[in-house]
């Protein structure tokens, strides 16, 4: 699978919960590696999350901190079933401006 990117683009003061990446639900069960870069002009705390089928329950999550002005980004092997989503979420309001891109690929196959 090729690489596919995601992000809802720069958003200027959004409010808390605002999704800021969501791959959607992904068709092929696999173990995906996920890479996440956020950059933002104020200190904010971004949730990474790996969500089931139904978009209803978050089954693992990662907080990430990003200072002020500063990008972090970060690797991560996740072991998705079919229909199961990546999305990052922000977890408190923000006066500023923030970008969360999320790159997906699906680097091995597993049999369920």
């Amino acid at each position: 699978m090729l690489e596919k990117w995601y992000s809802q683009g720069t958003l200027t003061n959004p409010a808390a919960g605002t999704i800021l990446a969501d791959t959607g639900p992904l068709q092929t069960s696999g173990v995906y590696r996920v890479t996440c870069v956020a950059t933002s002009s104020v200190a904010a705390t971004v949730s990474v999350e790996h969500r089931d089928s139904g978009n209803a329950n978050t089954l693992e999550a990662i907080g990430i901190s990003v200072p002020v002005g500063g990008t972090v980004s970060f690797d991560v092997p996740v072991r998705i079933s079919s229909g199961e989503r990546i999305r990052a979420v922000l977890s408190s309001a923000i006066t500023g401006t923030i970008t969360v891109t999320l790159c997906i690929s699906r680097v091995h196959s597993w049999i369920l």
